[in-house]
């Protein structure tokens, strides 16, 4: 199990923001920050993209500081990579009504769903022990009505309570596994639903 990086996430901002705004980049950071450092070569074959491909996306998130190299670790063929924080935070509505900046955020957002959406339906395909199958979590409350400030304080009393079981981490028992926690809570258009 790699080891668990320092939680830090970095702020997104106008620099910074454009230097991670392709699905590649999205990606190569979240393979880095989730699973470990790696090479230029191994991101390419497990992405399945040319290795020139991934060292270039490589450099640009070096640039704007999401990771960096390891000198250490490497050589002169193979340089290895690591994340530098275990995530990043943007709140997207500082960036949709900058025409410049809607799109740029836009792409690492919905990158970032696909993503966790890929995890949780990787999940569902593997055979867990029943004690995971009987914890794991998976629901929708489609019947709150909240205003804004009721949601923001919904998000803070939740994020409040994942920092708590954070603090309370079981990372030295034996049967304790990294956890994905996702959450969503958007308003929608009653009628739009597929």
């Amino acid at each position: 199990m790699p080891k668990r990086l320092v939680d830090r996430s970095i702020a997104l901002n106008a620099g910074n923001l454009r230097g991670l705004a392709h699905p590649v980049r999205v990606q190569i950071l979240n393979i880095l920050a989730i699973d470990g450092p790696s090479t230029s070569s191994g991101l390419a074959e497990r992405l399945q993209v040319r290795s020139g491909s991934t060292s270039w996306h490589l450099h640009k998130l070096a640039e704007h500081g999401f990771i960096e190299e390891i000198p250490e670790r490497g050589n002169k063929r193979e340089r290895w990579w690591r994340a530098i924080a275990s995530g990043y935070s943007v709140n997207a509505a500082e960036f949709l009504d900058d025409p410049e900046l809607a799109g740029p955020v836009s792409t690492v957002l919905l990158e970032q769903m696909r993503h966790e959406f890929q995890r949780a339906a990787t999940f569902i395909g593997e055979d867990w022990p029943r004690a995971w199958n009987d914890a794991w979590i998976f629901n929708r409350w489609d019947d709150l009505y909240l205003t804004p400030e009721k949601l923001l304080r919904l998000r803070n009393e939740i994020w409040e309570l994942i920092r708590r079981y954070r603090e309370d981490s079981d990372d030295g028992d034996p049967n304790a596994r990294p956890v994905a926690m996702q959450i969503q809570g958007f308003p929608y258009l009653p009628g739009t639903a597929e």
